[in-house]
């Protein structure tokens, strides 16, 4: 199930809240209004991991080029949608080069539904890869930590990678190995080599785990 949108909004004394939550209303996600007053509550709130903030363009206090930046330097970055009442006092071009995700006119807000699931999207998208970096360098850590390798190969490039006690189980240092698969194929014992190149050949046809079991000549 996804969890429900969380919508970072930055009220104004304008009190814009009510049309916003109209426009919202409809949304067909389920979704959870952040409400803040001013800067140091937005700042704040950013650590509360929003998806997409909504922010009044001139709102007393508020800097949009101060507000992208704190945007763009949470973790992941939160698309900011921009409205205001009348385009002309708005540098939209502007706001978009610096990296805003939508402008809309108070007026007509119908765009708000597509403006918030498209940035919210992009949001999600950000957040999956920061997981599976994360399990990617735990994953790392934990083959260090147990005196193991790890080589990833890139049968499209030929590049081999390698992660752990490289030095410690082949004599040689990580960066000698990390150029092609070749050289790492001479350091297996010549009796397991057949076997060791079949067993890629099956990994690279079938694109599924295999597993063998080869011998390291030092």
């Amino acid at each position: 199930m996804t969890e429900a949108t969380r919508i970072l909004f930055w009220d104004s004394p304008s009190h814009d809240g009510p049309r916003i939550l109209t426009a919202l209303s409809s949304y067909p996600d389920p979704f959870h209004l952040i409400r803040v007053g001013n800067s140091p509550q937005f700042r704040a709130a950013l650590a509360d991991a929003p998806h997409v903030a909504i922010v009044r363009y001139d709102t007393p206090g508020q800097d949009a080029t101060q507000t992208l930046t704190w945007s763009s330097q949470a973790s992941p970055p939160v698309p900011v949608i921009f409205f205001a009442d009348k385009a002309e006092v708005v540098d939209v071009v502007g706001l978009w080069q610096r990296g805003a995700a939508d402008f809309l006119l108070l007026d007509h807000l119908s765009r708000l539904h597509e403006s918030v699931r498209r940035a919210t999207e992009q949001t999600r998208q950000k957040m999956a890869l920061q997981n599976s970096l994360a399990v990617c360098r735990r994953y790392r850590e934990a083959i260090r930590a147990t005196g193991q390798i790890l080589f990833e190969w890139n049968p499209t490039t030929d590049q081999v990678t390698f992660v752990g006690d490289v030095e410690g189980i082949t004599g040689r240092k990580p960066e000698e190995l990390n150029d092609n698969l070749q050289r790492y194929f001479d350091l297996v014992h010549p009796d397991d080599r057949e076997g060791f190149l079949q067993t890629l050949q099956k990994a690279r046809e079938r694109a599924e785990t295999c597993h063998h079991i080869y011998r390291l000549v030092r």
